[in-house]
């Protein structure tokens, strides 16, 4: 729907993307595990709010062979047997304009909206950037809007997250349904500061922030200067046989979720990591990091997949921010530019900065076949040897949008 009804006074609207072409194909490869989920979820909707819960938390195990299998066409004849979902349809048509998706992109609303309303969002959550993008673009209009971000999976945010979201949903309504003309929030975002741990009220998004870079050095450490120009590179082979496992992050299902522990997931050769020393002061990273591969391939046909985390004084390594690319094969070598995904997070003394560089994140995002055949189709693969370069062939970064933090622990504005 992409004309408000006349009768629509506000709106509070939660965990939710206006555009499905970008839910299942934005990042350039297909999202496996989220669309399988997704429509696994839909196909039964009948058995109401937890039974969806109760299928989410065991879709791991009932979807495994359609996020294994080869071609992922077969996944609609195997787990999705029966069902009506369009997943092969999705699968198969990854062009935005195709008209398969003109009905499942809503982003003309946005244009025609004026109503005021309320979005609830978790970290976490699939949908996390798409509901930052609804609050810039309601906000550019002038429109009434808020924007809540709490620490929260996609289930979380109406599991653990039910008290401030039902409370904030009831204030809104009650200011611009029932008349009160009372405004409980002082300030248009709401969100919550990991490692902090504490929320905070903000007046715009993204905030005002110091730019910060760090260097991937050839040790294996991040550093504040620039390598020697000399340098050797880091190397990897990525096998799409043995694809990188997804680990946490922003996924749908609530068992492969959230914030999680990587430390066996960086074991793996093809798994790159580059570490700061222990901090001695608080840093808080509010927004959207940027990192910056020098990158070579002998396969142009490879994807990349980078990571920050925060290794605590305990040793476990937690994901705080990601980005995925599939690389236009003509594009693939040369230097690489990834957005990380939006982020509020507090490293507190003794904590040290952590970097993951991977060919993958499956089945997150569906194995790079390594072939230019159709990835939807075909079962032939192809492996791809990685280079990053700290020095002689380039230079590796990541930029980090910092907000200073005094020694009363309170935020510099």
């Amino acid at each position: 729907m992409t004309d408000p009804p006349p009768e629509l006074a506000a709106a509070v609207i939660a965990i939710s993307a206006h555009d499905n072409h970008w839910v299942t194909h934005g990042a350039g490869a297909f999202s496996l595990e989220g669309t399988l989920s997704l429509l696994d979820g839909l196909d039964h909707l009948e058995g109401g709010l937890l039974r969806g819960i109760l299928r989410l938390v065991t879709a791991g195990r009932r979807l495994r062979p359609g996020f294994e299998e080869l071609p992922l066409v077969r996944a609609q004849e195997t787990v999705l047997a029966g069902s009506r979902m369009p997943y092969r349809e999705w699968l198969t048509t990854p062009d935005a304009e195709d008209p398969l998706w003109r009905p499942m992109r809503l982003g003309q609303a946005l244009e025609r909206v004026n109503v005021p309303i309320l979005l609830q969002e978790g970290w976490q959550d699939r949908f996390v950037d798409q509901m930052i993008e609804q609050y810039e673009r309601l906000r550019r209009r002038g429109v009434d809007v808020g924007l809540t971000i709490g620490p929260w999976t996609h289930v979380e945010v109406v599991t653990r997250g039910a008290g401030i979201v039902m409370e904030e949903t009831l204030d809104w309504l009650a200011e611009h349904l029932a008349g009160t003309g009372r405004r409980h929030r002082p300030s248009p975002i709401h969100i919550f500061v990991t490692g902090a741990q504490e929320w905070r009220y903000l007046p715009e998004w993204p905030p005002a922030t110091t730019e910060r870079v760090l260097y991937l050095q050839p040790n294996g450490e991040l550093g504040n200067t620039q390598p020697t120009p000399t340098a050797g590179p880091s190397t990897f082979i990525y096998d799409p046989a043995d694809p990188i496992p997804a680990v946490g992050g922003r996924v749908i299902n609530p068992r492969m979720a959230g914030y999680r522990d990587n430390r066996e997931l960086e074991k793996r050769d093809d798994v790159l990591t580059f570490t700061s020393t222990p901090l001695n002061e608080p840093l808080e990273v509010i927004g959207n990091p940027v990192v910056e591969l020098a990158h070579r391939t002998d396969n142009p046909h490879a994807d990349l997949f980078v990571r920050m985390c925060e290794v605590r004084k305990n040793g476990r390594s937690i994901n705080v921010s990601d980005a995925f690319q599939r690389l236009e094969p003509e594009k693939s070598n040369g230097t690489i530019r990834l957005r990380l995904d939006a982020m509020a997070h507090r490293f507190t003394p003794g904590t040290r900065i952590h970097l993951q560089i991977s060919g993958g994140a499956h089945p997150r995002y569906a194995r790079n076949l390594g072939t230019a055949e159709d990835p939807a189709r075909s079962s032939n693969l192809a492996p791809s040897r990685r280079t990053i370069f700290h020095g002689d062939g380039g230079f590796s970064r990541i930029f980090l949008p910092c907000q200073l933090v005094d020694e009363r622990d309170t935020v510099k504005y």
